[in-house]
C-alpha cells in the first residue's frame, strides 16, 4: 500500500511532546494528536485482522504481536524512569506529578501490566494511560467488531450518538477524552475508513503535494488558532481537528513517497512510539544535565529534553526493534490471498 503514515505518526508524537513539556503549547496540542493515533490504530488493526491475521490461530498471533509491539519498549522506559528515581531523585522526582516509586503491589501491577491504568494516580510513563485505552479496542477489534462493514457502521453510529450525548450534556473535557467510550468514535472512524478504502481507493498523489503538507500544518496549529479567537470553551479545536484529520489521513494512504523519502518516512514512523514513551524521562535527563538550573517548560529545557528524547528513541529503534521484529515476523502468518472481512 502506498502511504506516508510514518511522517504523520511522527508529527503526532511531536505534538504530544510539545503538549507535555513546552510551556507555549502546554495542554493545547496533545489531545487532537492522540485522537489521530486512535484513528490510525482503528484503521491498521482492522486492516491486519482482515488481511493478515485470518484463518486458524489468527487472533492468537494478532494479540501476541500487539503484546510485542507495545510492552518491551514500555518496560524499557519504565525501568529507566525507576532507575532515575532511585539514583537521582532530586532530578527525576519532579518531572510529573504521577511519577514516583510504587508503594504497593497493586501500583506495581498497574505499571507493569497497564491494567486499570487509565486513571491511575501513579504512572511511571504518564502518557501510557492511552495504551490502556488502545488495549480495550485491540480486544474489541480482535473479537471482530470491525470485521464486517455493517458491524463497523453500527459501531461508528453508536459512538457518534454517544459523543453527541457527551457534548449536549456539557460534561468536562476529561470525560470526553480519557475513557474508552469517549475514544470509541475515533477507533471506529479508522475502521470505517479501512472498509471504505477497500471499495473506493483514494487517488494517488506524490509526496511533494503541497496541499497535503498545508493540511498537516493546519491540523497541527488548529487548536491554537481556535483558542486564539476565543472558541476553545466549545471544544471546536478538538472536534474540528477530528474533521481535519480525516481527509489528511485518507490522503496519506494514497501518497506515493519518492524513493528518497521512503526510508526516512519508515524511520520517522519507527521513532514515533519511542518518542511518545520517553519524553518525560528525557526531561529528567535534562534536569540532571543542567543540575536543575533550567526552568521546566522553557525553550532551552524543551530543546535539551527533545534532544535526549530523540537520542533515546533512535537507540531503541536501532538496538531493540531489530530483535523484536524478528520475533514478530515469526509470529506473523504468511500474507493471505483473500480478505477475511466482508
Amino acid at each position: 500500500m502506498r502511504e506516508v503514515l510514518g511522517t504523520l505518526r511522527f508529527t503526532l508524537a511531536l505534538l504530544v511532546v510539545m503538549n507535555h513539556i513546552w510551556l507555549p503549547t502546554a495542554n493545547k496540542v496533545g489531545a487532537h494528536a492522540v485522537l489521530g493515533f486512535y484513528v490510525i490504530s482503528g484503521f491498521l488493526m482492522t486492516r491486519i485482522l482482515c488481511e493478515t491475521y485470518v484463518g486458524p490461530r489468527g487472533r492468537i498471533r494478532y494479540f501476541a504481536n500487539r503484546f510485542l509491539r507495545l510492552y518491551p519498549g514500555y518496560w524499557l522506559v519504565t525501568t529507566l524512569t525507576l532507575t532515575g528515581l532511585v539514583a537521582f531523585p532530586a532530578y527525576f522526582g519532579n518531572i510529573h506529578g504521577a511519577i514516583r516509586i510504587p508503594r504497593s503491589g497493586y501500583e506495581w501491577l498497574q505499571n507493569v501490566t497497564l491494567f486499570d491504568h487509565i486513571d491511575a494516580p501513579l504512572r511511571l510513563v504518564p502518557p501510557a494511560w492511552s495504551l490502556s485505552v488502545e488495549w480495550v479496542f485491540y480486544i474489541l477489534i480482535g473479537a471482530g467488531i470491525s470485521r464486517r462493514v455493517g458491524w463497523t457502521m453500527a459501531w461508528w453510529l453508536a459512538s457518534l450518538v454517544y459523543t453527541i450525548f457527551l457534548i449536549v450534556s456539557g460534561v468536562s473535557f476529561g470525560e470526553r477524552y480519557t475513557p474508552p467510550l469517549a475514544a470509541s468514535l475515533f477507533f471506529s472512524t479508522g475502521a470505517v475508513i479501512y472498509h471504505w478504502m477497500k471499495r473506493s481507493q483514494p487517488p494517488s498523489v506524490t509526496s511533494c503535494n503541497w496541499v497535503w503538507w498545508l493540511q498537516l500544518g493546519l491540523f497541527c496549529i488548529f487548536p491554537l488558532a481556535v483558542e486564539a479567537v476565543g472558541q476553545d470553551p466549545r471544544m471546536i479545536g478538538f472536534y474540528g481537528a477530528y474533521a481535519l484529520f480525516l481527509p489528511l489521513f485518507v490522503q496519506a494512504n494514497g501518497i506515493t513517497p519518492s524513493e528518497q523519502w521512503k526510508k526516512p518516512d519508515r524511520f520517522l514512523g519507527d521513532l514515533a512510539y519511542p518518542v511518545f514513551l520517553s519524553h518525560y524521562l528525557s526531561t529528567g535527563l535534562a534536569n540532571l544535565c543542567s543540575g536543575n538550573s533550567l526552568s521546566p517548560g522553557g525553550l532551552v529545557h524543551f530543546t535539551i529534553s527533545l534532544a535526549f528524547c530523540l537520542a533515546l528513541s533512535i537507540g531503541m529503534v536501532r538496538l531493540l526493534d531489530p530483535e523484536l521484529k524478528r520475533l514478530r515476523d515469526r509470529i506473523r502468518p504468511a500474507a493471505q490471498l483473500q480478505s477475511g472481512c466482508k
